[in-house]
């Protein structure tokens, strides 16, 4: 219990809020949001909670301590989109205000379904889900709607759809990476779980099958992703993303003061963090005509005004119907269609590789 607890206070010192759940739920049943830090201090009852629930979960199942990212749910989406989220949310009984306080407290994440065919992993699916719950499942107050590049706040646009698809497509390469690192660790984790193979199975280095596919491989997957803004609500750009080492830079310290972090400008010259006076000079992401200013970090990689976080992986069939649901009538059917259209082009190889 003294561990749990210390380890839950070591992540407070990092993160104000973290959520607690078990691995195996899904929708938020069981699960805890909490703050835990407040200017700077912990919130000793808060830890206390989490850590007691970490213990009535490990009773019977792993459970998950994550930090909680932040959701900027009336920045993010166009205004047409929000307009029709207080329709959808009003027909199930939610009232939910946009603009006048209290305002409602507004929540979302992107799921997008990864299936491998014959050349590559094509996306069968790209769905949004928006809340009033820190964690729900569609039909538990989540509102699922198709994930299309209408519904994004024009500003933010491209770059979302870039980072969500950059983010999918490296998440699968680095699972795979792990799988290989742990290859043994994972499959005496499976055994442990399916005793009943342990017989019939042997430890072998990675391998691949006939048709080239890799024991590491993942044929499909549907990974759960959040954006998280470098900017601020004004747009000012407040933190850039290292992908060497895979954090999130401030550019400010906690008094406001410029940190070492360097950003440039289109012509190569290093944009001024103070005045003439030493004051701290606010970095304005787009121009006056909204347009994006062209900001690049040290190694002259563009800076987006967001990143995307990959903060789940998930197998199984989640949110196939809703999400067919949502489509019209002459696309129904297409997200699945294009599932198992890409295991028929994968079952292709195989059937041209075996003997008849």
């Amino acid at each position: 219990g003294a561990g749990i607890e210390k380890a839950i206070r070591r992540l407070a010192e990092k993160h104000e809020t973290l959520i607690v759940k078990p691995e195996k739920e899904s929708g938020g049943r069981k699960s805890l949001i909490l703050p835990v830090r407040s200017k700077g201090r912990l919130i000793d009852k808060n830890i206390g909670a989490l850590a007691g629930l970490v213990r009535e979960i490990s009773e019977n199942d792993n459970a998950v301590i994550q930090e909680v990212l932040p959701s900027r749910v009336r920045q993010l989406f166009s205004a047409e989109f929000l307009e029709s989220l207080v329709d959808r949310f009003a027909r199930i009984g939610i009232p939910v205000l946009l603009d006048r306080d209290p305002l409602t407290p507004l929540y979302s994440y992107f799921r997008q379904i990864l299936v491998l065919g014959g050349n590559g992993y094509v996306v069968s699916h790209n769905i949004a889900v928006v809340s009033t719950q820190g964690v729900a499942n569609v039909g538990q107050g989540g509102l699922l709607y198709e994930y299309t590049d209408d519904i994004i706040d024009p500003k933010y646009r491209d770059d979302m759809r870039r980072e969500i698809s950059r983010g999918a497509l490296q998440s699968m390469e680095y699972q795979t990476r792990y799988l290989e690192a742990n290859w043994r660790k994972v499959l005496e984790s499976y055994l442990k779980i399916h005793p009943e193979f342990a017989g019939r199975t042997r430890y072998r280095k990675m391998f691949s099958d006939l048709t080239g596919f890799p024991a590491n491989g993942i044929p499909y997957e549907m990974g759960d992703f959040m954006p998280v803004f470098l900017v601020d609500e004004e747009d000012n750009l407040v933190r850039i993303f290292d992908p060497a080492t895979e954090r999130l830079l401030p550019l400010f310290d906690d008094r406001g003061r410029p940190t070492r972090a360097k950003i440039f400008d289109g012509a190569g010259r290093e944009v001024p963090r103070t005045d003439a006076d030493g004051r701290p000079l606010a970095v304005p992401y787009f121009d006056d005509r909204g347009g994006k200013r062209g900001l690049f970090d040290a190694n002259g990689n563009p800076i987006p005004s967001l990143v995307v976080y990959k903060i789940e992986a998930n197998p199984g069939a989640g949110l196939w119907r809703p999400h067919n649901d949502r489509l019209p009538p002459e696309r129904k059917g297409e997200g699945v269609f294009t599932i198992f259209d890409c295991l028929g082009q994968r079952g292709r190889l195989y059937k041209d590789k075996l003997p008849v």
